[in-house]
């Protein structure tokens, strides 16, 4: 009876070993599942923030483009004598501010 009982014994550990190591596997396995979805998440707000930065980017980019042509026109303006430089600008002040007192 001993050696059935020491069997039984033996295997009821192997049992409980290989349950806490399917705990553990499965412990783990959420864990890293998390982890997972944090980082997708992560990557997602980067490649969000990615987008906000190439708009932005691009609406400096046309702004620098409109202010190249404007002051080509001006230039051109200039070099044939039609406008002075100093008398060209692109955001003009009201009359009021522009009058002496």
């Amino acid at each position: 009876m001993d050696a059935k009982l020491q069997e039984a014994e033996e295997k009821a550990k192997l049992v409980k070993a290989m349950a806490a190591a399917k705990f553990a596997a499965a412990h783990k396995h959420r864990s890293h599942m998390a982890e997972k979805e944090q980082l997708l998440e992560d990557v997602a707000a980067a490649r969000c923030e990615a987008a906000e930065a190439s708009a932005e980017a691009a609406e400096g980019k046309a702004a620098a483009d409109v202010a190249r042509g404007e002051a080509a026109t001006a230039s051109a303006l200039a070099a044939k004598g039609k406008v002075s430089p100093e008398s060209y600008t692109l955001n003009p002040l009201p009359s009021t501010l522009n009058s002496k007192p």
